[in-house]
Order: C-alpha cells, then sequence, then structure tokens
C-alpha cells in the first residue's frame, strides 16, 4: 500500500472511531433522556386505593398525558366473573350492547383461559378535551387513557353517558367539561392473572394515577 493509501485508510479509520463516539454518546444521551421522561411521568403519577377520589391529567397541555385538562376519578366494586355468560347472571345493571368481546368467550375458544374484570368508576370532568379523534373523526375519551387494567389482554365492556356503539369506536365514550357519570369498565383477563387475585387499574400517561384492585372472585359460582 502506498503512503498517501495508508493516510487515507488512517484517515477514514479515525473518522469511522469519532463517529462510533459521537453514536455512542447519542445513544448514552437518548438512554438518559428516556430515563428522565419515565422518572417524571412516574412522580406526576397519583398512587391511591379502591373508592378514593383522584385528579388525573394536567393543566400543560403535554403529548404524554391521555387528555388535555384534568378529570377527577374514583374506581371501585372490582369483579371477576368466568365470563359473560356469568355476568349477565351476577352483574347488577349488565348492558348486552356494553360488551364488545364475545369472541374471546366464543365456543371455539371455550378451551382457552380467559376472565372477565367489571369495574364501576366515577367520572367528572373538570375542564378535559380529548387528545385524538377517532377513526371516524368524533372527539371522545378512550376508556384506557381514564382507567385502563394491568395486566389485561384488551378491554371489553363499557357502559355510562355518552359511550360510543359503534364498532369502529367501541372503548370510547364522550362527557362534557363540567358534567359527571358513573361508568362502568370491563377487560378480558388471563385466569392465570386473575387466579394472582392482583391487578392495577389506571391510566399511565402524565399525570396518571395507579390503584390496586383485588376484585372479588364470583367465578364458579353460578
Amino acid at each position: 500500500m502506498k503512503r498517501n493509501e495508508r493516510i487515507a485508510a488512517a484517515v477514514l479509520l479515525a473518522a469511522c472511531l469519532l463517529a462510533a463516539l459521537a453514536y455512542k454518546g447519542y445513544e448514552s444521551h437518548l438512554d438518559a433522556q428516556v430515563c428522565h421522561e419515565i422518572q417524571e411521568e412516574e412522580k406526576s403519577r397519583t398512587k391511591a386505593q379502591e373508592g378514593d377520589e383522584v385528579t388525573i391529567g394536567t393543566k400543560d397541555d403535554r403529548e404524554d398525558s391521555p387528555f388535555r385538562g384534568t378529570m377527577r376519578v374514583r374506581v371501585e366494586d372490582a369483579v371477576v366473573f368466568d365470563g359473560p355468560d356469568q355476568a349477565r347472571k351476577e352483574f347488577d345493571g349488565w348492558v348486552e350492547d356494553a360488551f364488545y368481546a364475545g369472541n374471546y368467550f366464543s365456543e371455539g375458544r371455550q378451551g382457552e383461559d380467559f376472565d372477565l374484570v367489571l369495574f364501576r368508576i366515577h367520572v367528572s370532568n373538570v375542564d378535559a378535551e380529548p387528545r385524538h379523534a377517532t377513526k371516524l373523526g368524533n372527539q371522545l375519551f378512550m376508556i384506557e387513557g381514564v382507567a385502563g387494567l394491568h395486566p389485561c389482554i384488551e378491554h371489553a365492556y363499557l357502559d355510562g353517558p355518552g359511550t360510543a356503539t359503534k364498532d369502529a369506536e367501541r372503548g370510547y365514550f364522550g362527557i362534557v367539561p363540567g358534567s359527571e357519570g358513573d361508568y362502568v369498565f370491563g377487560y378480558v383477563v388471563r385466569r392465570d392473572d386473575a387466579d394472582k387475585g392482583s391487578f392495577t387499574a389506571g391510566s399511565w400517561g402524565y399525570g396518571g394515577y395507579e390503584v390496586p384492585l383485588a376484585p372479588r372472585d364470583l367465578r364458579g359460582q353460578s
């Protein structure tokens, strides 16, 4: 290799090393930034108990908040059922049209281990507005942004004022600022998780909350 070629190769190698170091530094910066954002979100999250009234959301217009503005919510009376057949008999106030996850409990999936958790939630909209539109272009609140359940498979039941009934908007509801209402939220869960008897309801964006739930287990009682 000629002298000029050796110099060019050395320069190229040095440039590659500098680029790698710069990228590594950029990665470290991103990791630190992500950690900081996670810590800030956790600090903003209210830890509460079942039956407590919790203020959620933020006055700031943050993209990591589930909606603009604030709400007050109170989660209570969580129950776990074998599925919709039992809930129809045992749950006071069951509304058939509010259930939309029958595919998990169809005859073809009888051998699979799914259960249904329902809980009541009172929602008071202080000044909150939805952040995003639905697929149909309507401004509504997403069930998981107000009271999600962990662990779960997906939301399955929503009853209360302003709930959407079109298939493309299942799991959404509307509640205008200054109004309040009583709702029932429901989620499909794995039987293994229901057997453990420990769930967390909440909203996990900035300004969210966490409420530990130990649902009354009514499985096998009808």
